[in-house]
This record gives structure tokens, C-alpha cells and sequence, in this order.
């Protein structure tokens, strides 16, 4: 058996598209790009420290030096200010980008060494460690190492020019600790920092990559349990899976076969919606991991049963072990082999009768040819049209023997779309179908003037009422008196009458009248023995019944009904 080919997985991300493996090393690319990122975060705040301490520094020098004038430094002092607080305001409305975090930082270092150095040049200070302070600062601040040894070398130039000028006879053993020391402190902290943040931007990004994956993985998770969802609701067959006796899924085929919402379905033991006749075996079934398809009833939410046809098959889900059950409803099945069942019995009553009723008029054709053939020039010719006669009449009723299995086998294959007709004008047809019988007998035939509008099919209804109004010719009296008429019945139906005034039919031939290819004894002497059974098949298939009502001695009522139409009789066409 061949499989299906599958189209390519339209909502799974391309090749090409796909994530990289979640442990892969982070570029060092997008390492530096978040290292300036983070550089260019802490400008902020440093920008707003530098204001602070520079208005501080301008009220120190205000303050600090009563006999002094110093106006160029505190001018310099406030005017950094400004500069770094518009720094701070800039940087909070826009985004600088990453690549000039390091070199903004480092011309606020600059400006820092520039005030330092212009302090220490004018009021001459006697503490120089302030430099020291700074390079150790810097070592927090720069995450950049070419930036850093930029600042450090700025730094370290101010502080070796500013300390040999002030104090011209201190020695490079006192000053060159100090300085070797803050340029270590600086480097060593510039470098664990830079490693610590390397390490948690590498992990950030791993996070995010396994975020990612799992976010993909999670869509497309997502995205194939849509798909299995659709794909079980599109079938029509009932779908259910359950586990240690509890329904876990279903789909809406399932759903609409037994009248339950989902929340029904959920949760509830399998065999609860199984007729309690079956479920020992069902059960057993279960028990015994059987996987072949087997017939059970179902039982709906209203408590109706109905035939369906169970497969299963055990699956497995991790480590839990599943059962998927394939549920199909096969009322129609076995109505189909109801339908088959009888229909080879009246078959095969169909054979046997339709054998004995054409063998009289076979027997007669064969009487009269013999009788043609032996006397054909002894025989005057009033005797051997009497033959002919005879030939003609069997002839006509194997005909209409043959008409009527050719109504029969349509009806069996029920080709026929029900449409509105005009009933007194199929009355009036096969009134004239039967102008012959009804002049020999001398019938005297009463039809209703008006027609309730009726669904039917006109070809069937007329061989319907030429039955009906047949039988009533043979056994409506001598001479027939016959009545034709239709009333309508609650419920939107119309009931069809054929009434006749002859001895009647008993009631236990009622009962079995219209069954298939079965007769009333009295009826039996001049039927065709399928004539009603197919009235009672034609009528069924147009929706409606039929019946008779009859008492001995007092006549007959053969009836039949039908949907009432939705339009008037006036308006509706002639079923030739």
C-alpha cells in the first residue's frame, strides 16, 4: 500500500532560518557590542557625579580661599559642571551610539585631569593622591583596554608633571610606589570587572539563545498540535485517546456522535459511553490490548444507543503507554444490511411469484398458439379471433407484469427528486389509463374537485393511483361505485383516498396486504401479487405511508400519504 507523500512542513523555520546550537561560543563581536553597550549605560550616571563634584569643587574654591580670588578656576569648575549635567540630560533623551562610549568616557576623564591639574597648578594643594584616586576610578569605569591605558597614560602624565613641580626634592622611591600601586589597583579591577561581565554577557547570551530554542520549540509545539488538532477534527470518524481508564483527548467527530461538549468527553471511564449490554466485552477487549476492529453499541449523552465499529491501537507518550481508539458510527451500515437482508427475501419471494404469475399468461399464449397452429384452417373466423384475443390479452398482462418489475427496480435504486405536483391531473392520467376497464364494467367513478398541493414524484403517483384505482374496478361492486378524493391531516400531511363499495377485506388480510409480494386470498385470483407491495415501496420513498381501512360487506378505503407542498395547486405544473 502506497503512502501519501507529505508536503514540506509550511510553519517549521527553514534550514537556513534555524537557531544555531544554544551552547555555541557568543561572537566576539557581539561580546564587544555589549561591553561598549554597558560602557555607554554607565556615562549617565557618571556625567551626573561629575556635575555634582565639579559645583562642589567651584564651592570649595568660593568658599575655601576668603583672601583669594581664584574666578578663572571656579569659572572652569561651574562651567564643567554645565557640560557634564548636559551630558547627563543628552544621554537620558537620546541613545549614544556604543562605538563612542569609550571615547566620550574618556574625554569626561580629561576633563577631570584638566580641573585636577588647574587646582593643583593654581592653589597649589598638598595632596596628589587625588591622581592616584583617579586611576583607580578609571580601572570601574573603562571596559575597554586600549581606552584604559589612554586614561591611565593622561592620568599618570599630570600626576608625575604636577608632584615633580610641587615637590621638586621628593625621590623616585617615595613617588614611584604610589604611582605603580594605582595603576595596579586600576589595572586589576579593570580586569576582573571586564572578566566578570564578559562572563555574564556570555551567559545572558546563552540564556537568550536557550530562550530562543525553546521558544521555537515551544511554536512549534504549538504549531503541531494545531495541525493534529484540525487533523482529527476534519476526520469523520471519532477519534479518542485515553490512559488507565480516564478519556485524556477527543476530537469534535467523537464530540458530535455522542451529544457531548469536550468537557464532558474529558475525564469520564471510556466504557461510559458504551451500552451497558456490551461493556463486559468491550471491557475485555480493553483489558486484552485488542487491536483489531470489532463491532459495539454506543451510548449517547441522551441515552440512545446506536451500532459503531471500535480500533484501537496502544501508543506511547514518554513514558506513559496510550490507548488511541477510532470510533465509527455504522448505523447507516447496518441499516444498509437490514435493507439488503430483506431485500433478498423479497427477492426471492419476488422469484416464486413473479415465476407463478407469469406462467398463466405464458400457459394461455402457448394454448392459443397451439390451437392456431393445429386449427388454423378448420376454425371459422369469429373462433379464431377468439384466439387472438386470448393471445393479446396474455400478452398485455405479461406486459404489464414486466412494467411493473421495471417500477420495482427503480424504486429499489430510488432515483427520484420529490417536487410539487398537481394531483388531479395524475388522477385524470390514469383515469384515462384505465378508460378501457372502467367503460367494460360500467364503473361509476366520483373524483374531488379540488387537490391539496402534495411533494411526490408524478411518473410513481400515477402507477400508485392506477393500482389503487385498479383494484377497485375488480372489487368495488358490479358495477364498481368508486370515490377519489384527499384531505389533509395535522402535521403537514395530505392523505390520498381511493373508496370503494364492494364485499370488503377481513382483518387478518389487512394486516400482511401490502407486505412484500404477499396477497389477500380473495385477491390473489386476479392480482399480479407485486402490485401493492411496490404502491407501499413507491410511497415510503416519497416520504409517506400507506394503509387501507375495510370492514366485510362494506367496502374498502385504500389510501396513502404524502408531505403537503408549500404552494398553492394553482401554481404548480403539469407532471407531464
Amino acid at each position: 500500500m502506497s503512502h501519501p507523500q507529505h508536503e514540506p512542513d509550511r510553519g517549521a523555520p527553514a534550514a537556513s532560518e534555524q537557531l544555531a546550537p544554544v551552547d555555541a561560543e557568543m561572537p566576539a563581536e557581539a561580546l564587544r557590542e555589549a561591553l561598549n553597550r554597558i560602557a555607554r549605560d554607565s556615562l549617565r550616571p557618571v556625567a551626573l557625579m561629575l556635575s555634582v563634584l565639579y559645583l562642589l569643587e567651584a564651592g570649595a574654591l568660593l568658599t575655601g580661599h576668603s583672601g583669594e580670588a581664584l574666578p578663572g578656576l571656579i569659572a572652569l569648575a561651574l562651567a564643567l559642571s554645565l557640560v557634564s549635567l548636559a551630558l547627563f540630560v543628552a544621554l537620558g533623551r537620546g541613545a549614544l551610539p556604543t562605538g563612542w562610549a569609550h571615547a566620550t568616557g574618556s574625554a569626561l576623564a580629561l576633563l577631570a585631569i584638566t580641573v585636577m591639574t588647574a587646582r593643583h597648578l593654581t592653589t597649589s594643594p598638598s595632596y596628589t593622591l587625588s591622581y592616584a584616586l583617579l586611576l583607580i576610578t578609571a580601572g570601574y569605569l573603562y571596559l575597554d583596554t586600549r581606552w584604559l591605558t589612554l586614561a591611565i597614560a593622561a592620568a599618570l602624565g599630570a600626576w608625575v608633571g604636577i608632584t615633580l613641580r610641587l615637590y621638586p626634592d621628593i625621590s623616585v622611591d617615595e613617588l614611584a610606589p604610589t604611582v605603580i600601586t594605582s595603576v595596579a589597583i586600576a589595572l586589576v579591577v579593570h580586569f576582573i570587572r571586564l572578566r566578570t561581565l564578559r562572563r555574564l554577557e556570555r551567559a545572558h547570551f546563552r540564556e537568550a539563545r536557550y530562550r530562543a530554542a525553546w521558544q521555537q520549540a515551544a511554536g512549534q509545539a504549538r504549531l503541531s498540535e494545531e495541525r493534529f488538532r484540525r487533523l482529527a477534527d476534519a476526520s469523520l470518524e471519532g477519534v479518542v485517546l485515553h490512559s488507565n481508564d480516564v478519556i485524556l483527548d477527543g476530537n469534535q467527530a467523537i464530540l458530535n456522535m455522542l451529544g457531548v461538549t469536550m468537557d464532558e468527553l474529558l475525564g469520564r471511564h471510556p466504557l461510559d459511553f458504551i451500552a451497558p449490554s456490551v461493556r463486559d466485552s468491550v471491557r475485555q477487549r480493553l483489558a486484552e490490548g485488542h487491536e483489531r476492529a470489532y463491532e459495539a453499541v454506543g451510548l449517547r449523552r441522551d441515552g440512545s444507543e446506536f451500532p459503531v465499529e471500535i480500533s484501537a491501537r496502544e501508543i506511547r507518550v514518554g513514558d506513559q503507554r496510550m490507548r488511541v481508539a477510532v470510533v465509527r458510527d455504522i448505523t447507516e451500515r447496518k441499516q444498509n444490511e437490514v435493507e439488503r437482508e430483506q431485500l433478498i427475501a423479497e427477492l426471492n419471494a419476488f422469484a416464486h411469484t413473479v415465476a407463478h404469475d407469469l406462467k398463466n399468461p405464458l400457459s394461455l399464449l402457448v394454448a392459443y398458439a397451439d390451437l392456431l397452429y393445429d386449427d388454423l384452417e378448420r376454425q371459422p373466423l369469429e373462433r379464431l379471433r377468439e384466439y387472438i384475443s386470448g393471445l393479446m390479452d396474455g400478452a398485455q398482462k405479461m406486459e404489464r407484469i414486466i412494467d411493473e418489475l421495471l417500477l420495482l427496480a427503480q424504486t429499489h435504486q430510488g432515483a427520484a427528486t420529490t417536487m410539487p405536483v398537481q394531483m388531479s391531473s395524475i388522477v385524470a392520467e390514469a383515469c384515462h389509463v384505465l378508460r378501457p376497464a372502467i367503460e367494460r364494467t360500467g364503473a361509476q367513478i366520483s373524483i374531488q374537485a379540488e387537490w391539496p398541493p402534495a411533494l411526490g414524484y408524478g411518473p410513481w403517483l400515477e402507477h400508485v393511483w392506477t393500482n389503487y384505482l385498479g383494484n377497485a374496478l375488480k372489487y368495488g361492486g358490479n358495477p364498481p361505485r368508486i370515490e377519489l378524493g384527499a384531505d389533509e391531516q395535522p402535521g403537514g400531511i395530505v392523505r390520498f383516498w381511493v373508496r370503494d363499495h364492494g364485499q370488503g377485506i377481513g382483518a387478518d388480510q389487512q394486516a400482511e396486504i401490502f407486505e412484500p409480494f404477499k396477497r389477500g386470498q380473495r385477491i390473489r385470483r386476479d392480482g399480479y401479487g407485486i402490485g401493492l407491495s411496490i404502491v407501499q415501496r413507491i410511497v415510503t420513498r416519497l416520504g409517506g405511508q400507506v394503509g387501507v381501512e375495510s370492514t366485510e360487506g362494506g367496502g374498502s378505503t385504500f389510501y396513502f400519504t404524502l408531505p403537503r407542498a408549500p404552494m398553492p395547486e394553482q401554481s404548480l405544473p403539469s407532471p407531464r
